[in-house]
């Protein structure tokens, strides 16, 4: 039966190109090919002894990169190596729908022919476009480190080096967007989980409420054939394709909860109402009792507010001046159960009248 050695990363010494493995006090002498623990962090598996006395661990940084404690919770939900298994899967149904030899199929590999091949896999391809979701405006050099930063000071016998942001732009075109959407969505979903509890200390509530919100912007596409034949041709000066989105985010922690997305050029735009109830359709989750989701006045009509409330949300909108409102009740604190519309009416909505103050005027 093998032992196992408590090992721990050493400072690494000037002019070593990674740090030492060392043993803990009171350990038992490392041989090669030894069962191992490496502490801070923790990592298990096989050692390399060197002549000269040095110890690494075998294998690769790239074999032990995780989203943290996103992952360590897709895997208490999910089973041992869910993300893992996402990936493969996602793979497994991209290829089945993309016919062989055609542009569109995945390489084996993020990489071919590149020493980088073994540091960028497609699960360390996926998961950097994951966290880079979840850093915004940062380069890829940083969301590289960020990610390998956990097993920098560990030093592996293959690719020992945390790989650059010009290898994985490369790389990331072997990853079909269609699996990096399959991932963050499994990946969404746990957080939805998490981020649902009103009594969450992260959490920014109102009352009983945790506290959501929703609006649009517009991303600016490169000028390709494609995007315009999918996007349109925009109108500014600037005449660009251009992608409209639609995000739902938790106030206290600004994680995304649910999003849509859609053209937003010429004939073929997509309206941020449309997208509301597409986010709403696709993703039940955040139609929770506990959540309540704040919106701008570009909230649409009586209709759609009755469809989004029937799906199950909880709104709190700043109603556009076009919408009808009589006043049933007074309430004490001086709002009113009001009835919202002309055609199809909707009955008892709490309605609030306060100024927001900017640049000195007031605005209702």
């Amino acid at each position: 039966m093998s032992s196992f050695y408590p090992v721990i990363p050493s400072v690494a010494l000037p002019g070593v190109a990674f740090g030492l493995l060392t043993l803990a006090e009171g350990a038992l002498p490392a041989r090669h090919g030894d069962q191992v623990i490496v502490y801070r962090p923790v990592l298990a598996g096989t050692l390399r002894a060197y002549d000269n006395g040095d110890l690494a661990l075998s294998g690769r940084a790239a074999d032990h990169v995780s989203l943290g404690a996103a992952e360590a919770e897709l895997d208490r939900r999910l089973g041992p190596d869910a993300l893992d298994r996402l990936i493969a899967e996602a793979f497994a149904q991209f290829q089945a729908m993309t016919p062989p030899g055609s542009d569109n199929a995945a390489p084996d590999d993020a990489v071919r022919g590149q020493e980088t091949a073994l540091a960028l896999t497609r699960g360390v391809v996926v998961r950097a476009l994951v966290l880079g979701s979840w850093m915004a405006g940062t380069g890829w050099d940083d969301v590289l480190a960020a990610l390998f930063a956990p097993v920098a000071d560990v030093p592996f016998t293959r690719c020992p080096a945390t790989p650059g942001g010009p290898a994985f732009s490369r790389a990331r075109r072997g990853v079909p967007g269609v699996v990096v959407a399959a991932v963050c969505e499994a990946v969404l979903a746990v957080l939805r989980a998490e981020l649902l509890d009103p009594h969450d200390p992260q959490a920014l509530t109102a009352g009983a409420f945790r506290v959501a919100g929703f609006d649009g912007t517009l991303l600016r596409l490169p000028d390709t054939a494609a995007n315009r034949e999918r996007f349109g041709a925009g109108t500014d000066p600037a005449p660009f394709p251009h992608v409209r989105l639609l995000i739902d985010v938790d106030a206290g922690t600004k994680t995304p909860l649910g999003y849509a997305h859609g053209p937003s050029s010429g004939a073929k735009d997509t309206g941020e109402q449309t997208l509301l109830e597409q986010v709403a359709t696709a993703t039940p989750a955040i139609c929770h009792p506990g959540l309540l989701h704040v919106g701008d006045r570009n909230v649409p009509g009586a209709e759609r507010l009755a469809r989004l409330t029937g799906a199950g949300m909880n709104l709190a909108v700043r109603l556009r001046a076009g919408i009808t409102v009589d006043v049933d009740t007074w309430l004490p604190d001086g709002s009113a159960l009001v009835d919202l519309g002309t055609d199809d009416v909707l009955h008892g909505w709490r309605d609030v009248e306060w100024d927001v103050f900017a640049d000195g005027r007031p605005h209702r």
